[in-house]
């Protein structure tokens, strides 16, 4: 048996322990120090695409995190003030749904439900730890003076990179100079499809996904400058605002939640392995959330580790598997992160003009293959059909 430590209890931390947990290794989870206090006064949503609902059923949770309720969605709409729009549908791939919102609440605690039934599972606190030293033969030291020798450590969150004495990562970022509004909205009627929208804007990108029939959350993202303003607004005007706004395509909005605001930073790192410590998730990469992929490239980097530690029988934890983790994990992330730059440069291009624009989303909406192609991208399901066709099993009713 293997020791495998994961500091960090994001939900990526958690679903790779789980995962991690089948092949019978010894795991460590070590628990954040503290929650994010200044996002628990609403609940948040995520988009998971279809290789997280994937991994999610190979993990044993689907279920669980079905009965606290989902709400699937068959088309995504965009559309720019300046009158473009591009519709992505489920029928151009073959698949009922692009994806899923779920609950971050209903996530871990199916997760953790799972975890609190596995006998090589023990939690600790990253407080216990007082350093972590490449240089001791991968040892984690703890503060009580005892030592924990690993064969394999994750690190799944940014904010425990202080453990380390002498780990030095390569980081390339990018400062988008926005901060994002989170806000649920509740409409006066309910919207019989099943559509997740984007609406883009000067400056400004606003993400609707649909959480019930008659309810919407929204990730609003706009210049650092103006995210103040926004935030203390209050809800009569705010809610105007957004009429004005979106009611052309949503409906009437009757009420809005509490709001949060985080600044957006984009990133990514150019090795994810330092010997026998591997970056996974949002240590490794950040990315704007106009494409709702974040949570969905952390699974993604997850996927990647168990094909990598299970593309040949019992090699495991070697050379070659943290290779291919590695490999795999630039080559896709990076594609991704400049991917989404593009289109976000896209459409903030004022010195585009608006005839070209318009021409170019129009060639792209009418071209089924260019959309597909998309669609399977941001799906995950050309990744995951290319590991499939390899004879890796799909989980039943998938």
């Amino acid at each position: 048996m293997k020791n495998i430590a994961i500091l960090g209890d994001s939900l990526i931390g958690l679903l790779s322990a789980l995962i991690l947990s089948k092949n019978k290794n010894n795991i460590y989870i070590f628990r954040n120090a503290q929650e994010d206090s200044e996002r628990e006064n609403i609940e948040r949503y995520f988009s998971i695409n279809l290789l997280s609902k994937y991994m999610f059923m190979k993990s044993g949770i689907w279920e669980n995190i079905e009965s606290n309720g989902i709400q699937p969605y068959k088309k995504i709409i965009t559309w720019s003030d300046a009158g473009n729009e591009v519709t992505f549908n489920s029928k151009s791939i073959s698949y009922d749904y692009l994806g899923y919102i779920i609950k971050e609440s209903s996530i871990k605690k199916a997760i953790e439900e799972k975890l609190s039934k596995l006998e090589n599972i023990t939690i600790k606190s990253i407080e216990e730890v007082s350093r972590i030293d490449q240089s001791e033969n991968n040892v984690i030291n703890f503060i009580n003076k005892k030592k924990l020798k690993y064969d394999l450590l994750l690190l799944a969150d940014t904010r425990n990179f202080n453990v380390f004495n002498n780990l030095e990562i390569n980081r390339i970022t990018h400062d988008y100079n926005q901060s994002a509004l989170v806000i649920n909205l509740k409409l006066e009627n309910s919207i019989s499809e099943k559509i997740a929208f984007q609406r883009f804007a000067d400056n400004q990108i606003q993400g609707l996904l649909p959480i019930s029939s008659n309810e919407f959350n929204l990730i609003w993202s706009v210049n650092s400058s103006e995210v103040d303003n926004l935030f203390n607004k209050d809800k009569v005007l705010l809610t105007k605002i957004l009429n004005d706004q979106l009611s052309s395509r949503i409906g009437n909005i009757i009420k809005i939640s509490d709001r949060i605001v985080f600044p957006l930073s984009g990133f990514y790192v150019k090795s994810y392995v330092y010997n026998n410590i591997i970056l996974i998730g949002g240590s490794a990469h950040s990315v704007h959330p106009l494409a709702g992929l974040g949570l969905n490239m952390g699974i993604q980097d997850i996927f990647i580790l168990d094909t990598a530690l299970n593309h040949e029988k019992n090699t495991y934890i070697n050379e070659k598997s943290l290779n291919y983790y590695n490999n795999n994990c630039i080559k896709n992330n990076k594609k991704l992160f400049y991917t989404i730059n593009f289109l976000k440069k896209f459409y903030e291009n004022e010195l585009l003009a608006l005839s070209i624009k318009s021409k170019a989303l129009d060639f792209f909406n009418k071209s089924l293959i260019l959309k597909s192609q998309v669609i399977e991208e941001a799906t995950g399901i050309k990744m995951l059909n290319s590991v499939l066709s390899e004879g890796y099993s799909r989980p039943n009713n998938y």
